[in-house]
């Protein structure tokens, strides 16, 4: 079970886990679909009001945040990074360097589990893709990604790949909302999935490479018309 999960099992006993820890999964959601804009300022109280809390287990979490670099600091408070194109281009680097290889070494041991967890997201990013839901296919996205990355054998390549991917809501922000984004977004994963379900670690290495490079394009033509 997952140190942040809700709750957590020790000597047979269960109970909840730390409130600032139930905070801290919250809020990483949010930032991992683009829910908070990139420069929004966090302030903790204000928070701390919205969940009906007292402002410490907030700070906790959002201290924990920063420590991981998925908030900024500044003068004691909190922000949204806003990554700049430079930042975008090596996250994109740091994943087809690393994120291709992970899927492939997930393939002999993401199990039945796995291809359960990789299938009902699936068809939840259908379905958002149907809705025009931007919000609802961002969280089917890495809930696509999540399902194997979980399984992925290499702790440290685990964590490094989860760490990026959560610093990188601006390029769904930037993308997702476009529906051809998403469409293409989509097509991969259902390569990938399928890929995944006969076992052919060669065609999920080659499908995850594609989906980072389709983000990679989609992301520059953003930028490029933004400019």
């Amino acid at each position: 079970m997952s140190r942040g999960s809700a709750q957590q099992v020790l000597g047979g006993i269960v109970r909840a886990a730390p409130l600032s820890a139930q905070i801290y999964d919250e809020l990483r959601g949010r930032l991992r679909t683009g829910l908070f804009a990139p420069g929004e300022r966090i302030v903790d109280a204000t928070l701390a009001r919205t969940l009906s809390v007292s402002r410490t287990p907030v700070r906790e979490a959002l201290t924990r945040l920063a420590a991981e670099g998925l908030l900024s600091t500044d003068d004691g408070g909190f922000a949204v990074p806003s990554l700049t194109v430079s930042d975008v281009a090596e996250i994109f680097q740091v994943r087809r360097l690393l994120e291709p290889a992970a899927a492939r070494d997930a393939v002999p041991v993401i199990g039945p589990d796995g291809l359960a967890a990789l299938s009902m997201a699936l068809d939840r990013a259908r379905q958002a893709q149907r809705e025009a839901d931007f919000a609802g296919f961002a969280r089917a996205s890495s809930d696509v990604r999540g399902a194997w990355l979980d399984r992925t054998p290499n702790g440290r390549l685990r964590d490094t790949l989860r760490r990026f991917d959560d610093q990188a809501a601006a390029v769904r922000q930037a993308t997702l909302h476009d529906p051809r984004a998403r469409a293409v977004a989509l097509a991969r994963y259902e390569d990938i999935a399928a890929a995944f379900s006969t076992g052919d670690a060669a065609k999920v290495e080659r499908f995850t490479l594609r989906l980072i490079e389709n983000a990679s394009g989609f992301y520059d033509a953003a930028t490029a018309a933004a400019s």
